[in-house]
């Protein structure tokens, strides 16, 4: 097995370039970048399509796995009189659980890691300022 062989050099240039495609640059990167002189507008504009539309699936396939869940819970429980239908729906169930856990943690992997090296997605919470209002004192 040769070390660097062509699969193994494409794998290492798509990590490389992992960043661009999660479009991980600040507002001024992505400007400069999908500029109509910039010999990379039209990749950067198409990966940035691709995101948008990347995040307008990810709760439409969540809401799939759930209702997948659901339907085959109603399986389960709607057939408890034959085993061959019970096991469908157990198998479905368990499928759509396997599923939810891989999206969800998947989801909150890139979002501790966006959050962590301060990328895309990060959110500036605006903590109120002034005084602490007291409360009333109790009456006897």
């Amino acid at each position: 097995m040769r070390l660097f062989s062509k699969k193994n050099g494409s794998a290492a240039a798509l990590f490389l370039m992992s960043p661009l495609l999660v479009a991980a640059q600040t507002q001024a990167d992505i400007d400069a970048l999908t500029a109509d002189g910039s010999p990379l507008a039209p990749v950067a504009k198409l990966l940035i399509a691709v995101g948008k539309v990347v995040n307008l699936l990810i709760p439409i396939v969540l809401s799939i796995a759930l209702l997948s869940f659901f339907w085959g819970m109603a399986k389960f429980i709607g057939n408890a009189g034959s085993e061959e239908a019970r096991t469908k729906g157990k198998r479905l169930m368990i499928s759509s659980i396997i599923a939810l856990t891989v999206m969800v943690s998947i989801w909150g992997i890139v979002g501790f890691i966006q959050e962590s090296l301060a990328i895309g997605g990060a959110r500036n919470i605006a903590i109120p300022q002034g005084a602490i209002p007291a409360s009333p004192a109790p009456t006897e």
